[in-house]
């Protein structure tokens, strides 16, 4: 009888883990995102770059992310130096949803991506980082 109450209890309890556990899918990405946003996470950061990181904060903070449906990617920012390196880019999310991968082509492998971004679902937002930099994005989906 003791097994069956932990059998019971096993299957109740997994069952939770996979409803909040939900995968970005390629047709929920599909459209207009804005950082709701920015956390800083990194620590040790060197005084001489201080000063860039918090304009680039700013204008992440501000930014808008765009993914069409025939995968072309738009990044509106106002940091002309991020901006010029996603211009004429393209988007492609990995099969477990975690990786949103910009390309240089949609044929691009994702090896080859020019930025990667790591996935998390919190508390029906979505959570962006960018390994390497020492910030979280938090995106909503835009309704207009």
């Amino acid at each position: 009888m003791k097994n069956i109450k932990w059998i019971v209890f096993a299957v109740l309890f997994s069952g939770v883990g996979i409803l909040s556990a939900q995968q970005l899918t390629k047709a929920e990405l599909i459209g207009t995102w804005k950082v709701a946003e920015v956390e800083e996470i990194g620590t040790d950061i060197p005084e001489e770059q201080k000063k860039y990181l918090a304009e680039m904060e700013s204008a992440l903070a501000a930014s808008v992310l765009i993914f069409k449906a025939d995968q072309a990617f738009v990044m509106e920012v106002a940091l002309e130096e991020l901006a010029a390196n996603v211009r004429d880019t393209y988007w492609n999310l990995s099969d477990d949803g975690e990786i949103i991968y910009i390309l240089e082509s949609a044929a691009s492998p994702n090896e080859d991506a020019y930025l990667r971004f790591e996935v998390e679902q919190k508390d029906g937002s979505y959570l962006l980082h960018i390994p390497g930099m020492p910030f979280i994005l938090k995106i909503k989906k835009s309704t207009s």
